[in-house]
């Protein structure tokens, strides 16, 4: 019986072990293929407001001493509130790879936000698809968002129309995770937040295919 026991547990070991190896296997597919869908809808969205400029950092890892400040365990606004206190925040910062942090201001009627984007940490499979972007109040120094995860690293998908601050983010529909995968023509959720009393709303999803040949 011990011996059966075991074998059982080899069994499901070998099965892990296998599941797990395809996964980290998988290759990163074309997240180029995803931009005629980024345009597409964008494109839909009309003119905006303003939208986000590269900020250029003083030194390696920390982007300009008086606006914003990053490092794997602190995340600082205006050089001197700490948003490191929760550690969810901490957290994050440690799973981001921090030299792949890219960094954008957007200033318009009287707002200011900070929008960073990064890869993940040692992302395999399908997360190496995937682009993690953090917001932020410049003015009150607080995380509207963090963990928003996007197919897409484009910056325009976060925009001011009408004195509102939008973001707008991309990831695989249900059926690519559920179905045969068709990289040429994946589906795709688009969904669409505003900021409201400093917090993400979801305004609207779409549900369609990105279709770029």
């Amino acid at each position: 019986m011990a011996h059966i026991k075991n074998k059982i547990v080899l069994s499901k070991f070998v099965f892990i072990l296998l599941f797990t190896s395809c996964i980290a296997q998988t290759p990163p597919h074309k997240k180029e293929g995803i931009a005629c869908c980024v345009e597409t809808q964008l494109n839909s969205i009309g003119k905006f407001d303003a939208t986000p400029s590269p900020v250029k950092g003083s030194k390696k890892y920390n982007l300009n001493r008086n606006s914003l400040s990053i490092d794997k365990e602190r995340l600082t606004v205006n050089g001197t509130i700490n948003l490191s206190a929760s550690d969810s925040i901490k957290n994050w910062l440690r799973q981001i790879n921090i030299d792949s942090i890219k960094v954008y201001n957007l200033n318009a009627n009287n707002q200011s936000y900070f929008i960073v984007c990064s890869q993940m940490q040692a992302a395999t499979g399908l997360a190496t698809n995937f682009y993690n972007w953090l917001l932020v109040d410049a003015k009150k120094a607080s995380i509207i968002g963090f963990n928003l995860m996007s197919l897409s690293d484009d910056i325009r998908m976060f925009y001011l129309k009408n004195g509102v601050f939008y973001s707008v983010l991309f990831c695989f529909g249900d059926d690519f995770y559920f179905k045969e995968r068709d990289w040429n023509k994946p589906p795709i959720k688009v969904v669409t937040y505003k900021v409201e009393d400093n917090a993400l709303k979801k305004v609207s999803q779409i549900d369609t295919f990105c279709k770029c040949q």
